[in-house]
């Protein structure tokens, strides 16, 4: 139901864009002038992004009547501030009338206030008893959660999800993970060539170690970090086990750790190595942004849609 509000919205800024310009300069037709037919386009994109990044279209039909205005209010403001920093940055400021851009706003408060309220009339009908027919897709309002028709197999189920995200936001994460991926694999490449010399001189071997994890949707993958520990760490670690300051076994931890590369015992007193120094800055963890770049995992989270769900059996 909240995508349905989401176009109608859009539907209604439109509207604001036409009669602010109207209001202004009379009935000439905005889309002739590039300004004013780009602004109609990046009015409708900042919208999508405030909505997504901000929230401000989410549980319309939970919120009062006082929130709903302050809502309304704070995506106007935001909407505003946005395109007129749009216009301050691109120089077209001076092209653009402020009054449109004022009106647009006024006019668009109005319009988006009134929508939210007349959606929560509708609603309401419901609570009078009031036959109201929905499509199993849209159910998911009076449950609180997100369901959605699959088939799995022969079998139709409804799917129920408590963190579900849509397409549109899915794509809009890939994106930033593909960025912050492909930033940080530079990274990692300038730190290979001061760390890998490091640690090959204080232990030969692969600069890398690999490890298997559980990821997205309980799928496996391969992840990478630098190594900060001796090959022989397993068969170092028999001698340190009356060393584990866990007494009962269920963890290993110990106050200096002599399988990590470069620690030492000097005069009987232990002095840290590059693999401490490794850990301490997490230079180990750099590896991993291959692992975003590939979609293994994501920068923040591991959010998918239907990464938790139940399903149940459609009558």
């Amino acid at each position: 139901m909240e995508n349905n509000l989401r176009l109608i919205d859009l539907f209604c800024l439109h509207l604001s864009f036409l009669f602010g310009y109207f209001i202004r300069n009379g009935l000439e037709n905005p889309y002739l002038i590039p300004t004013y037919r780009n602004m109609a386009i990046v009015f409708m994109l900042i919208q999508i992004m405030v909505a997504i990044f901000f929230g401000t279209m989410k549980n319309v039909l939970k919120r009062g009547y006082w929130k709903e205005f302050s809502s309304t209010l704070k995506n106007v403001c935001l909407l505003e501030l946005l395109c007129a920093f749009y216009l301050f940055t691109t120089q077209e400021a001076a092209e653009y009338s402020r009054i449109v851009l004022y009106l647009t706003g006024i006019i668009y408060a109005v319009l988006s206030y009134l929508v939210r309220i007349s959606w929560k009339l509708i609603n309401q009908f419901t609570d009078m008893g009031i036959v109201v027919h929905l499509s199993l897709m849209k159910a998911a309002h009076f449950t609180g959660k997100k369901q959605f028709v699959e088939k799995m197999g022969k079998y139709t189920v409804l799917t129920t999800s408590i963190n579900y995200a849509s397409p549109l936001q899915l794509l809009l994460k890939r994106i930033l993970d593909i960025i912050g991926g492909f930033a940080g694999c530079i990274l990692t490449a300038a730190a290979f060539l001061f760390v890998a010399p490091a640690i090959f001189l204080k232990s030969p071997g692969p600069v890398f170690f690999a490890q298997i994890r559980v990821g997205k949707n309980g799928k496996k993958f391969k992840m990478y970090k630098f190594r900060n520990m001796y090959m022989d760490a397993e068969e170092r670690k028999k001698d340190l086990l009356e060393e584990n300051r866990v007494k009962d076994g269920m963890m290993f931890k110990l106050d200096w750790d002599l399988r990590i590369i470069g620690v030492r015992m000097v005069n009987g007193k232990p002095r840290k190595g590059i693999g401490n120094y490794i850990r301490d800055l997490s230079i180990d963890e750099l590896p991993q942004f291959f692992n975003v770049l590939k979609g293994d995992r994501g920068i923040i989270g591991t959010t998918r849609k239907n990464l938790d769900f139940t399903r149940v059996s459609v009558a």
